[in-house]
């Protein structure tokens, strides 16, 4: 909407922690005056974007801009790993059929010598698609990895998944399904 004045663009990738040859599609969401959003990842000039993509191990940025405000979103990419096993993710509590009215720990467990990073998602029971609540880099035991909070959520079954990614692109996961 051209009548509305632009205060800032947000990048979204599905993750700032990439393997190398890994493309990653991002999207840029304008931010108006007036506290609306849009989807402005067509209109954009973008630097490393709108897929963002490396050969190369290292630290990188990249940037959208439109009416002189500019977003950036930072990557990290690592090294491929060749031959490498799955990684262990599991969760360890709630149990499948608990019942969730408060804000509960996830506890869970993530194990990989090579780990890229992990993912707590959630689903309505009957939804395709999951909304990430938590993300991490680092490897856990049976400990609490983030929590799920049902205050925000609709009453009925949600399924809760964690998805553990390594270097060499093995992905593994785990879920359990929690009343509401």
């Amino acid at each position: 909407d051209g009548n509305k004045t632009l205060v800032s663009i947000e990048i979204t990738p599905d993750s700032k922690r990439v393997i190398t040859g890994e493309p990653t599609p991002l999207n840029a969401t304008g931010i108006f005056d007036d506290g609306t959003a849009q989807n402005l990842t067509d209109v954009v000039a973008w630097t490393n974007g709108p897929t963002f993509f490396s050969n190369t191990a290292g630290s990188f940025t990249a940037e959208a801009t439109a009416r002189g405000i500019t977003g950036t979103a930072d990557f990290t990419v690592i090294d491929r790993v060749v031959e490498d096993l799955a990684p262990i993710a599991r969760i360890d509590s709630p149990d499948s059929g608990d019942t969730v009215t408060s804000p509960t720990d996830i506890a869970g467990t993530v194990q990989d010598d090579n780990l890229l990073r992990w993912e707590l998602a959630e689903r309505y029971a009957g939804e395709d698609s999951f909304g990430v609540f938590e993300e991490g880099f680092n490897t856990a035991s049976a400990s609490a990895i983030g929590e799920f909070d049902p205050t925000k959520l609709l009453n009925g079954l949600y399924e809760v998944r964690l998805r553990a990614y390594d270097a060499a692109g093995n992905v593994s996961e785990d879920s359990t399904t929690v009343q509401v």
